[in-house]
């Protein structure tokens, strides 16, 4: 078991920051192509981490929260540690992430948006006098920035460090149980679906299908609940689901309810196996649908509503395999992590099946929509689907921007050869990676000490 595992973790998530005096519990930040800056001021015990996302607004910078970018994000950092009693004279600083989004070509390595980032870092850190005690930026892999609050020491720690290595042995299921795992998982709800059908139907009247969540006293709990949280960012209280439909809309306060339906679903199957933190699969989903239905609206290649449900079920497979995986984490976390296999690889390799695969069989037991089956079963090889090629497009860009710039929520590495062709369907260029990482959502981690340390 990592020594990692023990401490009070308080996870600074991507875009955001936290300064705080000494006590015993540590920061970390889990860093792909975003860069963490740890800082601290050791003699006043005050430190802190900021986890930057670009390293400035590429349009206008009014739009987005000034702490995504290292432009504008570092100096308040800055400002708020001194606001806290640090000195900027007895400041150091530690810096790490920064990583490639991926080996695109030329054009790409070029572009080198963490590298930027860091670039933009190490600017603003030497203008303010402010010494850099380690750094470890660049690459492919991601890392850990991590602050011990009670001694102020920062770290960077590689993926190995944080499960080590296991002697565990998986005997693959046969094909008997397979086909048993698959059988015997929850179905998603039928109203689930039928609002997921809905919501693609113009004709539909949504009012209705709100007055029957309504009924449902544990789905409207949880819509609220939804619907008050940072991921949802209302930016006001909302006290009913009446309420909720005026402030958010008939279809918005839908794709909510499917999303609280598929919270269900992944409470009752996920056995920590693919989480990386308590509830990690399905804040993934959440984040994969807001990202989906973001990038849908700005690229206008498909319904945001239905992209927005793509992202929330494109991984359902893993429910049927969560167990098997649970069984072996660390085999998987070293594969995936350390040795720089794709989790499809990994999958295949270890259990003899994918989840896109248990997800195929899923969708087509549920009947779902093409297009949605098409985001389930081809998010790792859109190429490969006759039909939904642009859904799963979409859901693949989405996928490989969360697992470079919101890293740490689920057991993941995408093969991002596949990055290349999906841009170019959805008619993208390498050059617009900075602006599609701006739509990625931030406060998806269900707060304080959840990564890792609650394996």
């Amino acid at each position: 078991m990592s020594k990692y595992m023990f401490l009070n973790t308080e996870y600074v998530d991507s875009g955001c920051y936290t300064v705080s005096g000494k006590r015993k519990a540590a920061l970390q930040a889990v860093l792909g192509t975003c860069v963490g800056v740890a800082i601290r001021d050791a003699e006043a015990g005050i430190g802190g981490i900021c986890h930057l996302l670009l390293a400035e607004p590429t349009g206008n910078s009014e739009a987005w929260p000034k702490e995504r970018y290292a432009s504008t994000g570092l100096p308040l950092f800055i400002a708020d540690l001194e606001a806290h009693g640090a000195s900027r004279k007895r400041m150091e600083a530690c810096v790490a992430g920064g990583a490639l989004v991926s080996p695109l070509s030329n054009l790409d390595l070029e572009l080198d948006v963490g590298g930027r980032t860091a670039d933009k870092v190490f600017q603003i850190l030497s203008l303010e006098g402010i010494p850099i005690i380690r750094s470890e930026t660049g690459g492919y892999f991601t890392c850990n920035l991590r602050l011990d609050l009670s001694t102020m020491e920062p770290e960077i720690i590689p993926p190995e460090d944080l499960v080590p290595f296991s002697e565990t042995k998986l005997e693959k299921p046969t094909d008997q149980e397979l086909s048993g795992l698959i059988s015997h998982v929850r179905p998603i709800p039928q109203i689930a679906l039928k609002i997921t059908r809905m919501i693609q139907d113009e004709q539909s009247d949504l009012k209705d299908l709100a007055r029957e969540i309504r009924q449902d006293q544990v789905i409207a709990a949880k819509v609220l609940n939804l619907c008050n949280s940072a991921f949802i960012g209302l930016g006001r209280k909302v006290r009913s689901i009446d309420e909720a439909i005026l402030v958010l809309g008939d279809k918005t306060l839908l794709q909510i309810a499917v999303s609280a339906y598929v919270e269900i679903f992944y409470s009752t199957h996920n056995r920590d196996g693919y989480s990386l933190c308590k509830g990690g699969l399905f804040h993934h989903a959440v984040g994969m649908a807001r990202l989906c239905e973001s990038l849908a609206k700005k690229l206008k290649v498909a319904p945001p509503e239905v992209a927005y449900t793509a992202g929330l079920l494109h991984d359902i497979g893993r429910a049927a395999l969560d167990q098997y995986v649970c069984q072996a984490f660390p085999l998987f976390y070293r594969r995936t992590q350390v040795e720089d296999k794709t989790l499809i690889e990994a999958e295949q390799d270890l259990l003899g099946i994918t989840h896109t695969e248990a997800g195929r069989r899923l969708a087509e037991a549920w009947e779902l929509p093409n297009v949605l089956q098409a985001a389930i079963c081809y998010h790792h090889n859109p190429m490969e689907a006759k039909k939904g090629k642009v859904m799963a497009s979409l859901v693949c860009v989405a996928e490989v921007l969360m697992s470079r710039f919101n890293t740490g929520l689920e057991l993941e590495n995408m093969c991002t050869k596949e990055l290349g062709p999906a841009m170019k369907t959805l008619g993208l260029g390498p050059h617009m990676i900075p602006k599609m990482a701006e739509l990625v959502p931030a406060n998806l981690s269900l707060g304080p000490g959840a990564l890792m340390a609650e394996r």
